[in-house]
């Protein structure tokens, strides 16, 4: 707090040139001189849009933090472990994508900033631009999707020697201009672009894989990259790292002359029928995919793209001979730790927890993305299912917590939350504001943190919005995406009219009058608002559309959560109307809509994907845009809150219940990072054990037990 109140001594700074360019890269300088040790070696430091902070040429920080301009993040760094006696270097290299930035990087202007004891800027620092770094136009193979993580790059090796020589940079090196004051979030002063707050989560990885690339042969061989690879003029070749990473590349390369080498990257390739198969299969099939772009010389070039790249496929085509002497894959992406386990005997069972939680991993960043090669944007219904992963995965919630808030900083004026954030562009997907008003109760129940009074009013908003304005003007209900179905962009007929969309509603309305306390009353009114057709199939009356999977799971959902006697899932009636049928994505309602289904066997389709050669669970149905979609990964909720039957009953989780259902599965393990310590469910032989760190209650058998924290076993 101290840190939050200490004013800055120094100010914003920047090049003096226009902003809006598409694409400009700065390198900032101070030289200083400390012959004796600072008082203070901690520096404060940012920049728009983005930074990497070197010291002697050693590379300390990199950001900031993705918010907007009222939550604009700093990172604050200690010198001292990198400095040394005499004169020492602190670069940052600053860039600005312009119109090509991220859809979810936010912007006001170029701009630096240090603050410190001695490094102050402007004071002494100089600047430089980079001519021989630059963004590439959008590849035409990207054209046809929706792609917005920011531009390809193109380095000249011959301006731009690496960001491990910054010091080899030939200038002209200018004074800065001054570029607006250092506030802190909150301030009464107007004089700056940005609000600055300290960094909420901790550092993104840089660390190097441990992976290795494979040659792939025309006949689909893979053959270990280890000695380097020499490529003759015009040729392409294509590597596989065996899984998809999100990750930084880093080549190095040795010519006898000038050329260009295009570095390509891809999440698998496609037929002539322009489908993907199986992801492990090559043969016969074209790459798609963004490419950076390294223009060499004779001797060693080197390159890296400000921005990592999602790949599992690289192709690399030369326009003239060279030979890539080393290239290598700096994994980065959250530091997500996974705490908490699920193991079995069953075949199968490893790989889905595998997958599972590479996908998840893949997916979060400084924020969480629904996809990391496509768009790298949080979207609440997206973020719902990734919350809830990671708060069973481990015991960290600085993400979780930074999602909740970070869907709260900008809102329509009836109140509904923006579907996606960070983001330039606003949309409105009014179903996902009621996904919020979810995650903020799935926080209550598995986070310690106070239910604060702000978040309450924007829940009252959102479905005072839903009830007085988009039920009544349905017409002007914006985007109500339900899933990815044949509707016109995953939008049901009659959008916020859909039986599955009110019957969420109601589901929501449910979940926040118990949290807050309130009669549940009229919530059951309304529930008995829907009918039920000729097929037994739930439908609203206002719904001009046909039943679905989708409203049969938000209906049954509404039921338990108003205490009512989930209706038995009516599966004669889904197939005589042939109703429309769950995703990937909504499956995952579905599952806990049908509790007396074998999980194991629902889960079918997510044992195929792996068949298929997916190292990561897709966005949709084949043909997929996207193999890398964490709201599919929801199996792991599925072995820990299903087959384990480990969920809070209590704010902070404070107490426990375990109602194993494990289907098919004749024994397993689950290991739940709880905050309190390990809570551990095992059964083998048809006996349950379960070791708590809290009070908890189990259903097992038939029979309904409350036990205090600590161990117990139940016969069969």
């Amino acid at each position: 707090m101290e840190e939050l109140l200490e004013p800055f001594k120094a100010s914003w700074c920047g090049p003096d040139v226009v902003a809006s360019e598409s694409f400009g890269v700065f390198v900032f300088r101070l030289k200083v001189d400390w012959q004796q040790a600072p008082k203070s070696t901690v520096v404060r430091v940012s920049a728009d849009q983005r930074f990497r902070f070197y010291v002697n040429g050693q590379m300390v920080a990199w950001g900031p933090q993705r918010g907007d301009r009222d939550h604009w993040h700093y990172d604050t760094v200690d010198l001292a472990p990198y400095l040394r006696p005499g004169q020492n270097t602190l670069h940052a290299v600053v860039w600005n994508w312009g119109d090509d930035a991220p859809m979810a990087q936010i912007s006001a202007r170029t701009g630096f900033f240090c603050d410190g004891e001695g490094v102050a800027t402007p004071g002494a620092w100089e600047w430089t631009r980079v001519t021989g770094h630059k963004g590439r136009p959008k590849h035409p193979d990207m054209n046809r999707f929706y792609w917005v993580v920011g531009p390809a790059e193109e380095t000249d090796a011959a301006t731009m020697h690496g960001f491990d020589k910054l010091d080899t940079l030939p200038g002209p090196w200018h004074k800065p201009r001054w570029n607006g004051s250092a506030v802190h979030e909150g301030t009464t002063d107007g004089g700056s672009g940005w609000w600055l707050t300290p960094r909420s989560l901790p550092a993104m990885l840089y660390e190097k894989s441990k992976g290795d690339f494979f040659v792939v042969g025309q006949d689909d061989s893979r053959t270990r990259l280890q000695d380097g690879l020499t490529l003759k003029a015009g040729q392409k070749v294509l590597l596989d790292t065996q899984e998809l990473l999100c990750a930084f590349p880093r080549l190095r390369v040795r010519a006898e002359g000038e050329g260009t080498l295009e570095i390509g990257y891809a999440e698998a390739l496609y037929d002539a029928k322009d489908h993907k198969g199986n992801r492990s299969e090559t043969k016969g099939k074209h790459f798609v995919g963004t490419r950076d772009l390294l223009v060499f010389h004779k001797g060693e070039s080197s390159f890296e793209p400000l921005w990592w790249r999602t790949y599992r496929y690289v192709q690399l085509e030369a326009s003239q001979a060279c030979t890539v002497e080393s290239i290598e894959s700096y994994e980065t992406g959250y530091p997500y730790k996974v705490e908490s386990s699920f193991t079995s005997h069953t075949a199968g069972v490893c790989e889905i927890w595998d997958v599972g939680i590479r996908t998840a991993k893949r997916c979060a960043g400084e924020t969480y993305f629904d996809c990391p090669y496509y768009e790298q944007l949080q979207y609440t219904g997206d973020t719902r299912i990734q919350v809830m992963v990671h708060m069973l995965m481990g015991r960290d919630r600085a993400m979780t917590r930074n999602a909740v808030e970070q869907f709260t900083w900008d809102q329509t004026d009836g109140g509904l939350t923006v579907s996606r954030y960070p983001c330039r562009e606003k949309q409105i997907i009014p179903p996902f504001s009621l996904w919020w008003i979810h995650m903020v109760a799935d926080q209550h129940l598995y986070d310690r943190v106070p239910l604060s009074d702000r978040y309450k009013r924007i829940g009252d908003n959102i479905l005072r919005e839903w009830r007085e304005n988009l039920l009544v003007h349905p017409e002007s209900s914006y985007w109500c995406f339900l899933d990815w179905l044949d509707w016109g962009w995953g939008q049901p007929p009659g959008g916020a009219l859909a039986t599955p969309h009110q019957a969420l509603l109601v589901w929501t309305e449910a979940v926040w009058a118990k949290l807050l306390g309130r009669p549940l009353g009229p919530v059951k009114a309304r529930l008995k608002e829907f009918m039920v057709d000729s097929h037994g199939l739930v439908k609203h009356p206002r719904d001009p559309g046909v039943p679905t999977e989708h409203g049969e799971a938000m209906y049954r959902m509404a039921q338990r959560e108003l205490g009512m006697a989930m209706s038995p899932w009516p599966y004669a009636g889904v197939a005589a109307a042939k109703a429309p049928q769950t995703t990937y994505y909504f499956s995952y309602y579905r599952h806990q809509a049908q509790p007396e289904e074998d999980y194991w066997k629902l889960i079918e389709p997510w044992k195929d994907q792996i068949g298929r050669g997916l190292t990561t669970f897709v966005e949709m149905n084949e043909p997929s845009r996207s193999d890398c979609h964490a709201w599919s990964a929801h199996p792991l909720l599925g072995f820990l809150q299903r087959m384990a039957g480990v969920t809070s009953t209590s704010p902070g989780w404070t107490t426990a219940r375990i109602a194993p259902n494990p289907g098919s599965l004749t024994e397993f393990e689950a290991k739940v990072a709880h905050p309190d310590g390990d809570l551990v469910v095992a059964l083998q032989s048809g006996r349950l054990e379960v070791r708590s760190p809290v009070p908890f209650e189990t259903m097992w058998g038939g029979k309904l037990a409350k036990h205090a924290a600590g161990n117990v076993v139940l016969p069969s």
